[in-house]
C-alpha cells in the first residue's frame, strides 16, 4: 500500500504542470510576473554555478605577475572546426546583465528558521556578485566580465572582432550579388535586409524589424525550421515561413546556396568548408526523418561555420608570427620571473570567441599591435566581401571602448 500515493490529481508529484523552459517562461511572463522572476533566478544562478564558482576554483597565483590567473583547457579539433573551451569554460562568460534585486533586512526575524536561512541565502548571493555589481537606479548590473583583467600597470586587453563573419562568408559561398552589395556598401546591412524583407524604405525599419531581419539571417544559417524561427521571433509559424520565403525570394543566391550545399552533401557524403576541410555526416541519406533533417542543418552550418572557424584559426596563425617578427625581444608567455617583466613589450593571445580574438598587450605598443591585429585579420583571406574588424581595448574585459586607427 501507499505507492503511487500522491499521484493523483493535483497531488505531490502530479507530472500535469506545463514546461519551465526558458522560451516558456517567456511567453508566460507576459501574463504574469512570478515567470521573469524565475527567469532572473535562474541567470542569476547560472552566473555563480558555471561561471563565478570555477573562475574561483581554477585560479592560479602567479607570484611573477602578482596576480590570479585562469588556464583553461582548449579543444581545437571539434565537428565544425570551432574553438571551445572547458574547465573553465571563458567563450560563456556573458555580457553585462541587469538584475532587480530586492532584499528585505527584515526578512527572517521572528519568522522560523526557513525564512532565516532565506535570507542568509540571498545575503550570501549579494556578497559573491558584490564586486561585480554595478548599481543603476532600482536595479544592478552583473558585469562578470568586469572580474578578467590585464597586468595591472603594464598591460591592457585588445579585443578584435569579425563583424557579421558568418553572414559574409554566405554571401560570398553563395555569391548572392545583391548580400554582396549590400555587405560592401558600408551601409547597415541587418536594415537594408528588413526593408528587402517588408519591401519598405530603409528610413522606415523600426529595431524590432532590423532584430527579426538579423534573427532571421542568422536562423537561416543555423538550418532553423519556420516553427523554430516563429518561436524565436515571437510570431506566428506561417509569418516565420513567410519572413523565410520573402528572404530568399530577395537572395537568390541564397536559396541557390542551401538548397546544392545538402544536395552535394548527399553525394557525397560529407560537406567541405571554405579552406577544403571535411566534414562526414552519414546521416545525410538516412531513411530516418529526424536524423536526416539533423544531418541537412549540420551541413548548412558546418559550410558557413565551419569556414568562418577556418579563417579566424588561420588569422590568429599569421597575428603570431608577425607578432614574433615585430617584437623579436618580448617574452614568449607572461610566466618567466618579473624582472624579465619590466620591460614586457608585444602582445600575448589570452582568449578567442569564436568570431574574436583577445590579446593582453603592453600598453606602450597597443596601435602598433592593434593595426597588425587589424591587417591580418581584415586580409587574411581574399574574398567577394570585405571582412572589417572592430576593436576595442580597457584594462578589463568589460571595460573596453572602440580604438580609432
Amino acid at each position: 500500500g501507499g505507492r503511487g500515493r500522491g499521484r493523483g490529481r493535483g497531488g505531490r508529484g502530479s507530472r500535469t504542470s506545463g514546461p519551465t523552459n526558458k522560451e516558456t517562461l517567456e511567453k508566460l511572463s507576459q501574463h504574469h510576473p512570478l515567470p521573469a522572476k524565475i527567469l532572473e533566478w535562474r541567470r542569476i544562478s547560472s552566473s555563480l554555478t558555471k561561471i563565478l564558482f570555477p573562475l574561483q576554483q581554477e585560479r592560479v597565483y602567479n607570484p611573477h605577475l602578482a596576480m590570479d590567473r585562469i588556464h583553461t583547457s582548449t579543444h581545437t579539433f571539434t565537428a565544425t572546426g570551432r574553438v571551445t573551451m572547458h574547465e573553465p569554460n571563458l567563450q560563456n562568460v556573458p555580457k553585462d546583465f541587469d538584475i532587480q534585486v530586492a532584499i528585505d533586512q527584515s526578512e527572517g526575524r521572528g519568522r522560523g528558521m526557513r525564512a532565516q536561512q532565506r535570507a542568509l541565502a540571498n545575503s550570501a548571493i549579494m556578497n559573491q556578485l558584490g564586486p561585480l555589481l554595478e548599481s543603476e537606479h532600482e536595479g544592478h548590473t552583473v558585469s562578470l566580465r568586469h572580474a578578467l583583467v590585464a597586468r595591472p600597470g603594464s598591460c591592457v586587453l585588445l579585443a578584435a572582432d569579425y563583424s557579421q563573419l558568418e553572414l559574409r562568408l554566405l554571401a560570398h559561398l553563395a555569391s548572392c550579388e545583391k548580400l554582396l552589395q549590400l555587405l560592401n556598401g558600408g551601409e547597415d546591412v541587418f536594415t537594408s535586409i528588413a526593408a528587402q524583407i517588408h519591401m519598405v524604405e530603409p528610413s522606415n525599419i523600426t529595431t524590432e524589424w532590423r532584430q527579426q531581419a538579423k534573427q532571421i539571417c542568422y536562423g537561416m544559417l543555423y538550418g532553423m525550421g519556420a516553427r523554430a524561427l516563429g518561436e524565436q521571433l515571437g510570431v506566428d509559424e506561417n509569418d516565420a515561413q513567410t519572413f523565410m520565403d520573402r528572404f530568399k525570394g530577395r537572395f537568390p543566391g541564397v536559396r541557390r546556396f542551401l538548397q546544392t550545399t545538402v544536395e552535394d552533401c548527399r553525394k557525397r557524403g560529407y560537406v567541405l568548408t571554405l579552406m577544403g576541410r571535411r566534414r562526414y555526416l552519414p546521416n545525410i541519406n538516412s531513411q530516418n526523418v529526424h536524423a536526416r533533417a539533423q544531418s541537412e542543418r549540420q551541413a548548412i552550418n558546418t559550410a558557413i561555420q565551419g569556414s568562418a572557424a577556418d579563417l579566424v584559426k588561420l588569422a590568429m596563425v599569421r597575428i603570431a608570427d608577425a607578432l614574433r617578427q615585430a617584437f623579436p625581444h618580448a617574452p614568449t608567455h607572461l610566466t618567466q620571473p618579473a624582472s624579465h617583466l619590466q620591460e614586457i613589450s608585444g602582445a600575448f593571445l589570452v582568449l578567442q570567441l569564436h568570431d574574436e580574438l583577445l590579446y593582453e598587450v603592453a600598453s606602450d605598443d597597443v596601435i602598433q599591435v592593434a593595426q597588425l591585429v587589424r591587417n591580418h585579420m581584415e586580409g587574411v583571406r581574399q574574398l567577394a566581401v570585405s571582412l572589417p574588424v572592430k576593436i576595442k581595448v580597457g584594462p578589463s574585459w568589460g571595460s573596453m571602448q572602440t580604438l580609432n586607427l
